[in-house]
């Protein structure tokens, strides 16, 4: 059981971080290069679903702070 545990946190931090990977490479072709803090704000997100989120609002989105603020 304990393997299981740890290897459920590997595989969501895995996609975690992949998901912010893809919004930091979307963002960069929409919105322009994050700054130092934006890029911190993101690596501090652990919700799976905001960062989905946080990728549909890209589209839409023009500014970094407008994204980091969706909820």
């Amino acid at each position: 059981m304990h393997e299981t545990v740890a290897w459920d946190y590997y595989l969501e931090e895995g996609a975690r971080r992949y998901a912010v990977q893809t919004l930091l490479r979307q963002g960069k072709a929409r919105i322009g290069t994050p700054d130092e803090e934006t890029v911190a704000a993101l690596n501090k997100i652990r919700d799976l679903d905001r960062l989905g989120r946080l990728s549909d609002m890209i589209h839409t989105a023009t500014s970094w702070q407008e994204v980091l603020a969706t909820p």
